[in-house]
């Protein structure tokens, strides 16, 4: 692929084998997501992360341990590698009081537009502590769009989960400044990419 050069920020989630791992790398995605949650139908081992990570060079590496954050703490403490990024997960109505662990990125899942836009402060607190926040809809939504705008002219630069979202809309949301993160757009079944999805999205997204 000879993408790399124009896509925009691209996070590949729940990536499993090393096939797959070298294709997003090598197509130019800014970060690659292994996922460690207990009990996630995406848990790889995380010998087998460790073991990636040395044929793999381009972006940067994220642990996700979801709402895992047990786990998330332990590595913390005993941290295998110092140059990955690790990400935790928080559903909206659970950000006030959730004892949220020092991460690289936060997902916030959010079940509809109006929900995000009264978080806009809790989720700044957030923001000014240097974490990347990724929302996360958990619903379709036409205001979406609208809501997004708000919190890039209040932020810039955020991230969104789009697998909840139609794919033709991708340009609309990129075009907001949001980094998009990706997964069921591209999947050929729960565990392999479909390259060819890939590569579609990846036109769409760098035209």
């Amino acid at each position: 692929m000879e993408l790399e050069n124009n896509l925009p920020p691209l996070k590949v989630d729940h990536i499993i084998y090393l096939q797959d791992a070298r294709f997003a790398s090598a197509a130019g995605v800014t970060y690659l997501t292994f996922c460690l949650e207990r009990g996630n139908i995406h848990k790889i081992p995380n010998n087998n992360v460790w073991e990636m990570l040395e044929w793999l060079s381009g972006p940067q590496f994220v642990l996700d341990f979801g709402a895992d954050y047990g786990a998330a703490n332990d590595y913390i403490l005993n941290p295998v590698n110092e140059d990955v990024f690790l990400q935790v997960a928080c559903h909206a109505d659970d950000l006030e009081t959730a004892e949220i662990p020092p991460a690289h990125i936060l997902q916030l899942q959010i079940d509809k537009p109006a929900d995000c836009l009264k978080l806009l402060e809790q989720m700044q607190k957030y923001k000014e502590e240097e974490y990347i926040i990724e929302i996360a809809p958990q619903a379709e939504h036409p205001d979406w769009a609208a809501a997004f705008k708000e919190i890039g002219d209040t932020w810039g630069e955020f991230w969104i989960q789009t697998d909840t979202l139609t794919r033709i809309s991708a340009h609309r949301y990129t075009a907001l400044q949001a980094h998009l993160s990706v997964r069921k757009w591209i999947e050929q079944d729960a565990f392999y990419l479909d390259y060819d999805k890939f590569e579609e999205l990846a036109t769409e997204l760098s035209s």
